[in-house]
This record gives C-alpha cells, sequence and structure tokens, in this order.
C-alpha cells in the first residue's frame, strides 16, 4: 500500500511537471510587438509630415492579429454621412452618383490585419471613407531578397530584405534573434520577426517600438464587423473614393482668387490610386 501511495505521489508530480513545462513552451510561443504605423496618403510629400498611428501585434503557433487605426474605448464615434451600403447600392443600380459626406469615424475595433496560420490565410477589416470592409485572401506570396546587410536594432542584430509588393518597394530589417517568422501588416515569409520596413519612397514606414518576447498575452479573434468584398473591389472603391475626395479638395481650391490649376490637377492625378500600402491588387 505504501509503494502504491509513492508511485501515486511520483506520478502526480511527474504529470504536473509535465503540465508546467508545456504551459511555459506555449507561453514562450506567444509574441506582442508594438509598431509604428506610418503612411503619407499625399504622394508629393515623404513620412516627414505624417505623425503615424500604434499598431499592435499579438500572435501564437495558430494565428496572428495587427491592430491599428482604434477608437480609444472611452471615446465613442461622431456622427456618419453617407454609408458604404448606399455607394454598393448605387454602383449595382449604374447611377454612381454618391457623394462624400462627413464620412465613417475610426471604431474602438479598429483596422485589422488576422493571419490564420492553419489556414494560411489573411483577413483584413479597414475603414474607407465611409465604412469598414472585409477582404479575405490566401496569405501572399512575397519575393523577398535577403542581402549579407546587416545593423542593429534595438540590442538585435538585423538582416537587410527587399521586396516588391502590390505596387511598392520595400526595404525591410529582420532578426533571426527572436525565432518568429512574423512582422507588420501583410509582411510575413522572412527567417525571423521584421522589426523595421520601408518603402524606397519613404511614404510608408512601419518599425517597432516595443517587443515583448514571450507575452502572457492572447490572439483576439478576428471581428467581421463590415461589408465583405473582394481585393479587386477593395481597390475600385478605394481609388473611387480617393478620386471623389479629390474632386471636392479641387473644387475648394479652384473657388479660391489664386489657385494654381495646373499644378493642382497634377497633384489630383498623382495621388489617385495611391492611398494606402496596396496600390494594385498584385
Amino acid at each position: 500500500m505504501k509503494q502504491l501511495s509513492s508511485y501515486t505521489i511520483y506520478l502526480c508530480f511527474f504529470i504536473i511537471c509535465q503540465v508546467s513545462v508545456l504551459g511555459t513552451f506555449a507561453q514562450t510561443n506567444r509574441y506582442k510587438i508594438i509598431y509604428r504605423h506610418c503612411l503619407q496618403m499625399d504622394t508629393t510629400k515623404v513620412l516627414a509630415d505624417t505623425m503615424g498611428r500604434e499598431a499592435v501585434l499579438i500572435g501564437d503557433n495558430n494565428a496572428s492579429s495587427y491592430v491599428f487605426a482604434k477608437l480609444p474605448g472611452n471615446l465613442t464615434p461622431k456622427p456618419e454621412g453617407i454609408t458604404m451600403e448606399n455607394i454598393l447600392n448605387e454602383k449595382k443600380s449604374g447611377t454612381n452618383k454618391y457623394t462624400i459626406g462627413s464620412g465613417k469615424r475610426f471604431d474602438t475595433i479598429g483596422n485589422i490585419v488576422y493571419f490564420d496560420k492553419t489556414n494560411d490565410s489573411i483577413f483584413v477589416r479597414e475603414k474607407m471613407i465611409n465604412d469598414y470592409v472585409i477582404t479575405k485572401e490566401k496569405l501572399p506570396q512575397i519575393n523577398w531578397k535577403i542581402s549579407i546587410e546587416s545593423k542593429i536594432i534595438q540590442q538585435y542584430t538585423c538582416m537587410k530584405a527587399t521586396c516588391d509588393f502590390r505596387g511598392r518597394s520595400y526595404i525591410a530589417w529582420f532578426t533571426n534573434e527572436i525565432p518568429i517568422s512574423e512582422g507588420p501588416w501583410k509582411f510575413k515569409g522572412l527567417p525571423g520577426l521584421i522589426l523595421e520596413m520601408e518603402d524606397t519612397k519613404q511614404q510608408v514606414k512601419l518599425y517597432a517600438t516595443e517587443i515583448e518576447y514571450p507575452t502572457k498575452e492572447t490572439v483576439t479573434r478576428f471581428v467581421e464587423s463590415g461589408i465583405p468584398i473582394s481585393l479587386q473591389k477593395y481597390m475600385e472603391y478605394r481609388n473611387e473614393e480617393m478620386h471623389q475626395q479629390m474632386k471636392g479638395v479641387e473644387a475648394a481650391l479652384q473657388s479660391q482668387e489664386h489657385s494654381d490649376k495646373v499644378d493642382l490637377n497634377t497633384r489630383v492625378k498623382t495621388k489617385i490610386g495611391l492611398y494606402g500600402l496596396e496600390i494594385r491588387q498584385n
């Protein structure tokens, strides 16, 4: 009886140790990276004129969620203008005569890029001028080119990688000292964690400000609060919104006595289609 009791105690102790080890292992595979998400929407300027927003990447072995442009929980959105649903209905009817109202404000959920690692899929919730839209796609295959250049970022040795992705050329700095194949937004696939991303025209910059690895925080499930559209439609609506918005700016400036119409037209044409990180679908 004593032998059985000793064996039972030993078995219980062994199980507790295993659970503890497994729990620690699971925890070490969780990570939280805070980025600064900077985007200059005026193509005649560079990032010196933009403040950027905080973005939080939380992930584990199964999924990750990159959240940015989020309204603080203690605030509420202001009244909105015309909705995306109105726009979609007018698109179907062929009238296409909607006007941009005050627009939808950011909510407490924010923009989300959710990476489902088990199904190799990306789900995006993003605010357009008049509503949030939802797009889904397989994880984009990025043709990374890794060079021998290196530099130190936040005490980590980082290697340089370059790529062309959906209309922009990027330079990335990643470290394999943090064994996570991750990065901000849709940038994945390098053998390490991306700490800094910048496009060659200095209009996009995403860089890590805080690294918590391991972390106790867990990945929040994707919130499908918005209008589902295809990636192609997303690009069409984004361009259409910019076109309508810039027409309003053009009209306002042309009403001024000393407005430069030629220069303004050049600026409008330059901006159309360049709102956001993705300029084109492929």
